[in-house]
């Protein structure tokens, strides 16, 4: 695994935020990944087909 962001991060549609890997209690290389808004979960199939959605700040708990 490899991070590419950092937690407060804004990252734009494109950007590498990280490489697939296999930690903690996983079976297989994967990448587990959350967009919050206000703290709360959003789906995110939306920021993958709609162009207007603003930068998202990134949040993420990094398991070891």
């Amino acid at each position: 695994s490899q991070y590419f962001v950092h937690i407060g991060d804004v990252v734009t549609r494109g950007q590498v935020i990280a490489a697939l890997g296999n930690t903690g209690m996983s079976t297989g290389p994967h990448l587990h990944y959350e967009i919050l808004v206000h703290a709360k979960p959003v789906d995110p199939l939306h920021y993958f087909i709609v162009d207007s959605f603003p930068s998202v700040r990134v949040a993420m708990n990094h398991r070891k």
